[in-house]
């Protein structure tokens, strides 16, 4: 390769010169319409007008989550109850978030293949709903039945001393119409463990 020549390099020279030239003037003209970059914090006043016309919003937005692995005896805790009052929780969202995919609340209520032996039962989230006057949101699992969810209804719907029989009186039809309510909807299983449920609560009120 040859030498470069003298009239060569200012060449060279010169162009360098215009493109740093070009690039910040570049910049410059980006940088023109940008803030300015203060430091502190900047300065406001929030007001709230405690007498204005009050706004009605959705008393859910007032709930809060409440999952299985909250011991239950955090859960059936009397104080724990108080507290949740006194925060104004309107609803609580059971029995938790992810733990909702997997969680079986019969084999956890009977302690029979629960994922979690040691988490809170559904019987736990009774007493926390009775204790706190809120209602109760309940995530069913993705993998789980219609019969399975259907069962979780009643159970939380049955009342303490109910001897209520599940099915229908009607005639002819009656014995086949509860057949199908036993055999695919309330489970044998489920329906001694509502009864033992009703047993407990009613110790717990004596």
């Amino acid at each position: 390769m040859g030498r470069r020549t003298t009239a060569g390099r200012r060449a060279v020279l010169g162009a360098c010169v215009i493109a740093v030239v070009t690039i910040a003037s570049c910049s410059t003209n980006d940088d023109a319409g940008a803030p300015a970059v203060t430091s502190g914090a900047p300065d406001g006043t929030i007001v709230v007008d405690v007498a204005g016309t009050s706004i009605p919003f959705d008393h859910r937005l007032l709930g809060t989550n409440a999952p299985a692995w909250i011991s239950p005896t955090q859960l059936t805790d009397p104080s724990f109850h108080e507290k949740l009052i006194d925060m104004g929780t309107s609803v609580l969202r059971m029995p938790g978030g992810s733990w909702s995919n997997a969680y079986d609340w019969l084999a956890c209520e009977t302690d029979t293949g629960c994922e979690w032996h040691w988490a809170a039962r559904p019987s736990d989230f009774a007493e926390l709903l009775a204790g706190t006057g809120a209602e109760g949101m309940w995530t069913v699992r993705i993998n789980g039945t219609a019969e399975e969810a259907a069962s979780l209804v009643a159970f939380f719907n049955g009342e303490v001393g109910d001897d209520t029989v599940i099915g229908v009186d009607w005639p002819v039809v009656g014995p086949l119409v509860n057949f199908v309510l036993r055999r695919y909807v309330f489970s044998e299983d489920m329906l001694r463990e509502w009864k033992r449920h009703q047993v407990e609560e009613v110790g717990l009120l004596q």
